[in-house]
């Protein structure tokens, strides 16, 4: 009674469920100012000779958020994908930095004129939208990035899981069924058939 005991383990459950909740916040609120930023990227896609390339940006925005989605929702759930998606995370926050910053200055155009006289001046409003959700999505991009870099080895499935599964997969046969627990019942029916038969001294057998 008096003696040491063992410690408790820990329950990773509740943290686990705390990361995945982290995670899912940040994608739905990078998700909700990449449609805010395609819709400013539509009104300013009029500047000249930056118009394509603002909404092509919004793009790359969508498709972080759909990488992110899917590799969170585990349909992804490989150490490429997370390694991807951190990878992809740092791209589109260092893009979403140097768009924040030319739009940002972009804004100011109309006081500029004779600096950005290749670029059109029609909607300051618009390019200081850019701007804003541009910076926005750079804060939760960067966040996006620290989270994963942090916590990448508890989203990554480990080698010896990929094994496993691999080696559950090729010891099933096209019907589904596992080939040892096959063949170890058809040993069972065989040697049931043998017992039901006895063999008579002629070298015959008869059944019982």
């Amino acid at each position: 009674l008096g003696g040491p005991t063992a410690p408790l383990p820990m329950d990773g459950g509740g943290g686990d469920l705390d990361r995945k909740l982290v995670l899912k916040l940040l994608l739905g609120a990078h998700a909700l100012f990449t449609g805010c930023f395609f819709i400013c990227a539509c009104v300013a896609a009029k500047t000249a000779n930056m118009g394509f390339n603002v909404v092509f940006t919004s793009f790359c925005f969508g498709f972080h958020v759909a990488v992110g989605i899917l590799v969170i929702h585990r349909s992804l759930h490989t150490q490429l994908w997370v390694g991807f998606l951190l990878g992809l995370s740092g791209a589109t926050a260092w893009l979403s930095l140097q768009t924040a910053i030319f739009w940002g200055q972009l804004a100011d155009c109309d006081r500029h004129a004779h600096h950005l006289s290749q670029y059109s001046c029609s909607n300051v409003s618009a390019y200081k939208a850019v701007c804003a959700f541009a910076a926005l999505l750079f804060i939760l991009q960067g966040g996006l990035f620290a989270v994963l870099a942090v916590w990448k080895d508890d989203f990554s499935p480990s080698p010896a899981e990929h094994r496993y599964s691999d080696l559950m997969r090729g010891s099933m046969d096209t019907d589904g069924l596992f080939i040892g627990a096959k063949s170890e019942a058809h040993m069972h029916i065989h040697d049931a058939g043998l017992d039901s038969q006895q063999v008579a001294p002629g070298g015959q057998s008869t059944d019982l």
